[in-house]
Formats: C-alpha cells, structure tokens, sequence
C-alpha cells in the first residue's frame, strides 16, 4: 500500500510540474501578445510582404536571445 501510495505521488508531482511548466510558456506568451498589441507599429503581420515578415521576425528572434 505504502509503495502504490508512493509511486501516486511520484505521478502527481510530475504532473503537477508539467502543468507549471505549461503554465510559464503560456504567461510569457500573453506577455508577448499583450505587448504587441500596445505597440501596434511592431504588429506587421498586416499587409507586409513576406520577405520583410521574415526580416523582421529575424530581428525579433536575435533581440529575444540577448
């Protein structure tokens, strides 16, 4: 009984830290939308050609790794 008992908690406290996981990329996420939505100027997803999507995601993607 004891080793089932164990082995639940083992289970559940692995779950517990996948859905905190979860939970951190979904914040950072809502972050990042929330900021784009106050700086429409950097939401170009509009009417822009692709190359320039690219371009300019580029950009985003070396800034996020400084």
């Amino acid at each position: 009984m004891e080793n089932f008992m164990e082995k639940e908690l083992v289970t559940l406290t692995v779950e517990i830290e996948r859905i905190n996981a979860d939970l951190e990329i979904l914040s950072q996420q809502r972050t990042y939308s929330n900021y784009q939505a106050k700086r429409p100027e950097w939401n170009i997803w509009g009417d822009q050609p692709k190359k320039h999507r690219a371009d300019y995601q580029n950009k985003l993607d070396m800034e996020s790794t400084k």
